[in-house]
């Protein structure tokens, strides 16, 4: 390109900059969200990882029963372990000060020093000592629900009585980044679950069992063979019956953490996908117009010599200015904010060690991603142009200009009383096809954009309401950690406030189906049950779900596990391998939880007598605290859950969620204005001449600009349904990649939210056109009069 024409480019720039700021803008948002939300997920893998190799998280934690404390040397001298820690774990309760129960995990290790695995790290305070036996740590989740720190007391239950210790320290555990007491309870319940460290030789002393210990945690050679590790161990730790092995991919922390990622990471991929498709397309509407719109000027410079390769290349230069700028303040502005997001959400998770580090490439993909669809955009009405013969492109075709306009079939079921006010906006959107479709276009654009965020918020706030309102229809559950006969039933439904029970078995199974498997929660209900309602499909009832060995799963699990209604699964159960047939789909909160008939659990078990480890109980609400502390009391109960404080947990756990859809709504709000207010002023000035024709014979601007925003209302109303449909889709398509096999979404847009889209995009409209209608007024009408554009 020659110098005269760089001249020309900065001086476009300078002239249309209310337009190419906001191309800049419609760029910069979309490498924003690439850089932001692509760099976050990677911050957070990488600030989990970090925080599990400085604190050294067990690779492999194997439970025993009870063991002498020096069964770990015989542990640490198996090939392939590299490190153990033998620890004493008790669960047990802890009383409130108001009287309230709830669960308390204690567990000691030796305090001369940080344990060789599951290390803590001390927020606030000092770590244990040995010479301080009554001193303890306490989760930093915890620690932050009831405002605990150092020199606070803290009591909880040691077999049964009241146990006083002093809070030496705040601390995170790498095994409670998210406190979850089991795999079956992924959900963060800091309120109703309490985490204490206390010196191994306290605890063992407390709890009457001088130098046993009950848990093994292992940290594993980079190269050993897992499964040869584990039976070595498990042959080693056989004399004292191990009850459990569980390796860091299942742990319930690091489980509900990598659940939680997945989700980040497919809705990270998805939503700067999905907008930088919107700012590509956007792009190439906005620039084409642009182009489209110096016609004259176009056909002056090849009149004036420049060859064809000449004036490509100066609109090419134009749009990759744009396309460079947009990806520079895209990458800069993206960075932080995916710093700000990444230690926002480690922050509200409590991730002790946070790591985040700028990604070139990120930067590089975005800036190739800007300047690709910058230059395609520009290129093909460029090239378009530049290929038209001076005269055709420096004037109108005076046979075109002569050709009779046909009216649109709306225009002819007007009343013939109708104002020309009227009939002329109708004329310029249904002639004009070209241009209207390409406004249309950017409407629905926005449409999808808003209408997907606010989806989104819809969907959780739906899947939330219909769990706790519909489905869940107890107010307590009790999870006894022994069977329970008829008698504690009947215990049960005699005290005050009762209104009823329901017994229940919850066991932990593994299901197998060609060649997958999945390990779940099975419970077993009577089929005519009103404690839990299943959502069932195809109409199917609940007895005839459970029916002969019949199972309720999941639609994630049977996707899972590949399997279709009338297929057989194997249940691998504590009580041997059984064998249930798939009858029906049940939608849960839960996506790896399954259901059969208690019937079915019974005959499995095989015990004499009905026997139940859950107990449902519906109650008044006078009487649900006292309830709860009753329930608490029994023989065996393992933990007590309020109904009504669980939907407070989740509600207070998907503030995640919502603070990261409220970033994705400023982005698709900002997305919005920018396309609709490039798409309004270009409208405006590809018909200049017209509107300066019309302010010459008389034509008041207030008039033009009614006229401008009912042609506005029309194209809304064009766009209006296939921008909503769009949208509902690409919400569906977000709730899918949101959902793992532990966690569904269903799609869900309220009424509300299609209204207030509507409306907002129709205002924004109106809002976007007020520049260049002030443009309008401003206009030099002899000079805009004799523009053939």
């Amino acid at each position: 390109m020659t110098l005269t024409l760089w001249k020309k480019t900065w001086r476009d720039l300078r002239a249309a900059w209310a337009q190419n700021l906001a191309l800049v803008v419609i760029v910069a948002l979309g490498v924003i969200s690439l850089v932001s939300l692509t760099g976050a997920y990677r911050d957070l893998g990488t600030s989990y990882h970090h925080t599990y190799d400085a604190l050294r998280f067990a690779d492999l934690t194997v439970r025993v029963q009870s063991a002498p404390a020096e069964a770990a040397t015989q542990v640490a001298r198996v090939a392939g372990v590299r490190a153990v820690t033998a620890r004493l774990v008790v669960d047990t309760g802890y009383l409130l000060p108001d009287g309230e129960p709830i669960r308390a995990r204690l567990i000691g290790f030796p305090a001369a020093a940080q344990p060789a695995v599951n290390r803590v790290q001390v927020l606030e305070g000092r770590n244990l000592s040995p010479d301080d036996p009554n001193g303890v740590l306490v989760e930093s989740h915890f620690a932050e629900v009831y405002d605990l720190h150092p020199g606070d007391t803290v009591t909880p239950l040691v077999l049964g009585r009241r146990q006083t210790f002093t809070v030496r320290g705040i601390a995170a555990s790498p095994e409670y980044l998210i406190v979850s007491p089991s795999r079956q309870e992924l959900l963060p319940s800091a309120r109703t679950f309490g985490v204490f460290f206390l010196p191994l030789s306290t605890l063992q002393r407390l709890m009457h069992t001088p130098n046993e210990v009950n848990e093994f945690c292992l940290l594993l050679a980079p190269d050993a063979d897992q499964q040869a590790v584990l039976r070595d161990v498990e042959a080693v730790l056989q004399p004292y019956h191990v009850d459990s092995a569980t390796w860091q991919a299942d742990q319930p922390s690091n489980a509900a953490l990598h659940m939680d990622l997945e989700g980040y990471r497919e809705m990270g991929e998805a939503i700067p996908a999905l907008i930088l498709l919107v700012a590509a397309l956007s792009l190439y509407i906005m620039l084409g117009r642009l182009v489209r719109s110096q016609r004259t000027q176009i056909g002056l410079m090849k009149a004036l010599g420049y060859s064809n390769r000449a004036v490509m290349g100066h609109y090419v230069a134009l749009a990759l200015v744009v396309g460079t700028v947009g990806a520079v303040v895209g990458s800069g502005l993206g960075t932080l904010a995916a710093g700000g997001i990444t230690r926002t959400y480690a922050n509200e998770l409590g991730i002790p060690l946070i790591q985040t580090r700028v990604y070139p490439d990120l930067m590089l993909i975005g800036l190739g991603i800007s300047l690709v669809m910058a230059a395609l955009a520009a290129w093909g009405p460029a090239r378009h142009s530049a290929h038209m013969q001076p005269a055709q492109a420096m004037r109108l075709d005076p046979a075109e200009a002569l050709t009779p306009g046909r009216r649109s079939l709306l225009e002819r079921l007007l009343p013939p009383s109708t104002s020309l006010a009227v009939r002329l906006p109708l004329r310029n959107v249904f002639r004009a096809r070209g241009r209207a479709l390409s406004t249309v276009l950017s409407v629905i654009f926005a449409f999808v954009l808003v209408l997907f965020s606010w989806g989104m918020l819809d969907s959780m706030n739906y899947l939330l309401n219909r769990t706790f309102q519909q489905v869940e229809r107890w107010d307590l559950m009790t999870v006894f950690d022994r069977p329970q006969t008829e008698a504690t039933l009947k215990q049960v439904q005699r005290w005050q406030g009762v209104k009823a029970a329901t017994p229940g078995l919850m066991l932990p199974v593994t299901l197998r189906s060609q060649g997958k498997h999945k390990d779940v929660l099975l419970y077993a209900l009577p089929p005519d049950q009103q404690m839990h309602r299943w959502q069932l499909e195809d109409g199917v009832t609940p007895t005839e779900a459970l029916r002969d060995d019949g199972i309720l799963l999941t639609p994630p699990l049977a996707q899972a596990l590949g399997v279709q209604i009338g297929d057989t699964v194997q249940v691998q159960t504590p009580f041997g391998e059984k064998q249930a047939v798939v009858r029906a789909f049940a939608e849960e909160l839960y996506g790896s939880t399954v259901f059969v008939s208690v019937k079915t659990a019974e005959r499995w078990v095989g015990a004499p007598v009905p026997i139940f480890n859950l107990l449902y109980v519906r109650a008044d609400a006078a009487h649900a605290q006292a309830l709860k502390k009753a329930l608490f009391r029994l023989p065996g109960a393992a933990s007590v859950q309020v109904k009504s404080k669980m939907e407070n947990d989740w509600r207070g756990f998907m503030g995640l969620f919502y603070l990261f859809m409220g970033f994705i709504i400023a982005f698709a709000v900002g997305m919005a204005f920018a396309v609709l207010f490039n798409t309004m002023t270009v409208s405006v000035l590809e018909r200049q001449r017209e509107l300066a024709t019309m302010r010459a014979i008389g034509t008041p601007v207030k008039r033009i600009g009614r006229m401008i925003a009912l042609e506005s209302m029309v194209l809304w109303l064009l766009a209006l349904v296939p921008g909503l449909v769009l949208g509902w889709y690409t919400t569906v398509a977000l709730a899918k990649s949101f959902s793992t096999d532990l966690f569904w979404m269903t799609a869900y847009i309220a009424p509300r939210s299609y209204i207030i889209t509507a409306v907002g995009i129709l205002l924004t409209m109106l809002l976007a056109a007020r520049p260049a209608i002030r443009r309008i007024g401003r206009l030099n009408l002899a000079e805009a009069t004799k523009m053939l554009t």
